[in-house]
């Protein structure tokens, strides 16, 4: 029976080594393996006794080819690795990589803020997936490649438990999905008295540590918010059609993020009027100090638009709105003009690709509003679109 053991680097002399501890013989003898190293290791799992691997902190990964441990043949981790405390190992078989076998690693993004999921498939390079959750995970376990679990941190009244199938079952861009969810969402009632725990969710609204960080109460990478959208009408507002992306996006650094948005029918009017077409988005993130920050539709970019005088040229996720919104650090709602002579949106259009990227900074889309005037009689608001 082979046993490894892996835990916390110790010292010796003026260096400090990993700790590798194996067993051959049910735990009667243990052979510690001198490698020096200076991250303390979370997690191993071995596809056989040629075949283990070893997680840890700043992204470490170890390799063990049956007779000595090493940094593994040459790969390149994820960007900013560095970040990232691995907890947790486990693969799908991890020899016949042609068939389908993948390593998965788990951990945390300490910068961004988000649990990590990193996939190693036999070549050079382990590659980073959207976890789709900003708990750190700290184990994984597979039967197939296409039926993987995740598990990781506790809050609320529950743990985080995701699932990997090859498909995004809830429509949040990730191919890892939540399982169960640990944020009680209630039925409402004007006194908040007896109300009813109607459902829960995996997407709390923000992280209390997070929301706390340092000095600002308002701390930008909770990356989480609610709010309120009022639609009204009146007789001299003309028809439009609202289209509402609510499905929650982030990024990281050095990132660009591609939304296509389809179903919509752009009228003749987007040739002539400036407000026939607008598109709205209302983003987690804005600072002052940070920039980078990009938003393009159909590859035309939208930070100096027209009437977004507050916007910063480099800078579009600011914390400050060109919205009727008090200016504050972690908030950006912002509204762009793409018809008009901007030639961005033309008649019988259907679809858009919204773009947006980032340097050293994160953001958060919580949603996206696209609004277009209707060639359809009448005044006041026709339709809305939930997407």
């Amino acid at each position: 029976m082979d046993v490894w053991i892996v835990g916390d680097t110790f010292r010796s002399g003026s260096t400090n080594y990993y700790t590798l501890l194996h067993t051959t013989d049910g735990g009667a003898n243990w052979t510690r393996y001198s490698m020096a190293g200076s991250q303390n290791l979370y997690g191993v799992w071995g596809a056989d006794a040629s075949n283990i691997w070893a997680v840890g902190g700043a992204g470490t990964i170890l390799y063990y080819n049956g007779t000595s441990w090493s940094a593994g043949p040459p790969w390149i981790r994820p960007s900013g690795y560095s970040d990232v405390t691995l907890y947790g190992v486990w693969g799908t078989g991890g020899t016949d990589w042609a068939g389908g076998d993948r390593i998965y690693a788990v951990g945390y993004d300490s910068r961004n803020h988000r649990g990590v999921v990193w996939y190693y498939d036999g070549g050079s390079e382990w590659h980073y997936v959207n976890s789709g959750s900003n708990r750190a995970l700290y184990g994984a376990w597979s039967s197939a490649p296409d039926d993987v679990y995740a598990v990781g941190e506790a809050t609320n009244t529950a743990g985080t438990l995701l699932h990997y199938d090859g498909v995004d079952n809830n429509g949040d861009g990730s191919l890892w999905d939540p399982v169960t969810g640990g944020t009680q969402m209630y039925s409402w009632t004007a006194s908040h008295t007896g109300e009813t725990v109607i459902n829960t969710t995996d997407y709390p609204l923000g992280t209390p540590a997070l929301s706390t960080t340092g000095t600002n109460p308002n701390y930008q990478a909770s990356n989480a918010s609610w709010s309120i959208m009022v639609i009204y009408t009146s007789p001299e507002t003309k028809g439009h059609q609202l289209y509402f992306y609510d499905t929650l996006r982030n990024s990281g650094r050095y990132e660009t993020r591609d939304f296509e948005i389809k179903g919509f029918l752009a009228p003749a009017s987007v040739l002539t009027e400036d407000d026939a077409a607008k598109i709205t988005c209302f983003v987690g993130e804005g600072d002052n100090t940070i920039d980078g920050d990009n938003i393009y539709l159909n590859g035309i970019r939208l930070n100096n638009g027209a009437a977004n005088t507050a916007l910063a040229a480099n800078n579009v996720w600011n914390g400050i709105s060109n919205a009727s919104t008090t200016d504050q650090d972690g908030l950006d709602l912002d509204t762009f003009y793409v018809s008009g002579g901007s030639g961005i949106i033309q008649p019988s259009d259907t679809e858009a690709t919204f773009t947006m990227d980032t340097d050293m900074d994160v953001w958060c889309v919580v949603y996206v509003i696209l609004s277009l005037r209707s060639d359809l009689s009448g005044t006041g608001l026709l339709s809305y679109i939930v997407k």
